[in-house]
Parts: structure tokens; C-alpha cells; sequence
């Protein structure tokens, strides 16, 4: 995972402006993560704007739009 950042005059931590499309992707992630003890593994995916590899959870053209079929799960 690679994050592009930068302090701006205000002393603040911002994302690099330099590539505006590549905001949306800056901290995407997916990994695995395993349990040492009993080998299970499960997937987790985040951004700071958009969840890859979300499937049908996001049905969103152009921003993150949660599915209307997951409101009773707390979206």
C-alpha cells in the first residue's frame, strides 16, 4: 500500500493534489489476515472512500453508495 501525502503551510497532513483522480485510490487496501493459533483467515477490505472488491454492497457510479439491501445490517 502506498500513501501519497504532504504538510501543507498550515502544518496539516494532506493527499498529494498532483494526480486529483489517483485521491480516491490512495489508501486502498485488501488483506488477509490469519490466525496464528487456529489457521482460520478472513478478508478485509477498506479506503478512505471507496471499499474495494465491496461486490454488491456498493452500487455507486462515481462515489460509495451503499446497496439498498444492506440497511439492516447498519450502512
Amino acid at each position: 500500500m502506498t500513501t501519497n501525502w504532504y504538510i501543507n503551510k498550515q502544518g496539516q497532513f494532506a493527499y498529494d493534489p498532483l494526480v486529483p483522480v489517483m485521491v480516491l485510490y490512495n489508501n486502498e487496501c485488501v488483506a488477509s489476515l490469519t490466525s496464528y493459533s487456529g489457521g482460520a483467515s478472513k478478508t478485509y477490505n477498506w479506503d478512505d472512500f471507496r471499499i474495494p472488491e465491496s461486490d454488491s454492497l456498493d452500487t455507486g457510479a462515481g462515489e460509495f453508495y451503499v446497496s439498498d439491501n444492506t440497511p439492516k445490517n447498519g450502512w
